[in-house]
């Protein structure tokens, strides 16, 4: 094994790894609190719980970005590189005297790009997907394919924005927040397939032979449209007559659990199948 394809398999160990991590520190809050309130309106506790979930999954998809670009800061052109500052000298990028680089006697020019490139990111934040898309672009990796995830990582950048900056109150004289009820965990669930899907194209933009990622990208996504879809209905359901929605949201449940279903693990076949595209299956 060479040792460029040896720092991959570490970068790609590490950049799963945190996620895998993040990923059940949300899962475990979730299950403090969904398993009780998924069909009704949470107590107050259980509502903060739940807007703590939003913080920590927001975290999660940041910190995935910015693992990514990390290791990825020897494929910035000199173009991306036009918007990072100079190690130490400013956050903002900017031109500097030959003094600024005094501090940096005895860094090769390649040492003094790598931590100036690890600097920007540590200090980078998204709040919205066009600072997503910039850093996307910045990575150098094509952009098209995450696109129609944007809205719904939108919708939870807004949200995670209201609980961090306004403590989640609806107005500035509100004296009580709104407790937290079945339509915020379906959101909830909605944002947590997006962080998942765009986990998996993650993998398949940075290397297309990834046949396992490429598989749960094939599933997350599917899972989004059934997602998307059983939303639709809801809301259609919530301007009809209040009558006809009870035996409507039932006949939803089982719509609900075939997308949970899609974001299980490949079965014994698919895994088989999976081994043989990537051509070491005996």
């Amino acid at each position: 094994m060479t040792d460029d394809s040896s720092t991959k398999d570490a970068d790609d160990k590490l950049f799963e790894a945190r996620f895998i991590l993040n990923m059940k520190r949300v899962s475990g809050l979730i299950d403090l609190v969904v398993p009780r309130s998924i069909a009704a309106e949470g107590d107050p506790l259980e509502s903060d719980i739940s807007r703590a979930v939003v913080v920590l999954l927001h975290a999660t998809f940041e910190d995935m970005l910015r693992t990514v670009a990390r290791q990825r800061a020897g494929t910035m052109n000199a173009e991306a590189l036009a918007d990072v500052p100079l190690s130490g000298a400013s956050r903002r990028a900017e031109k500097f005297h030959l003094g600024a680089l005094e501090r940096h006697r005895g860094k090769t020019v390649d040492d003094l790009l790598r931590e100036s490139v690890e600097a920007y990111w540590e200090q980078r934040a998204f709040g919205s997907c066009n600072e997503v898309e910039n850093a996307l672009r910045q990575m150098g990796l094509d952009t098209e394919p995450f696109k129609f995830l944007y809205p719904g990582l939108d919708s939870m950048m807004k949200r995670r924005h209201q609980i961090v900056h306004d403590a989640d109150l609806p107005n500035a004289t509100a004296r009580e927040a709104k407790p937290w009820g079945f339509s915020d965990n379906l959101l909830l669930m909605y944002w947590l397939l997006h962080v998942l899907t765009f986990n998996a194209q993650l993998h398949v933009s940075i290397d297309p032979a990834d046949e396992l990622h490429r598989w749960y990208l094939a599933r997350r996504t599917t899972a989004i449209e059934r997602a998307r879809e059983v939303i639709r209905d809801l809301l259609a359901l919530a301007k009809g007559p209040a009558d006809a929605f009870a035996a409507g949201f039932q006949a939803l449940g089982p719509r609900l659990m075939e997308v949970q279903e899609l974001l299980g693990p490949p079965s014994e076949e698919e895994i088989r199948e999976i081994a043989r595209k990537l051509g070491i299956e005996s």
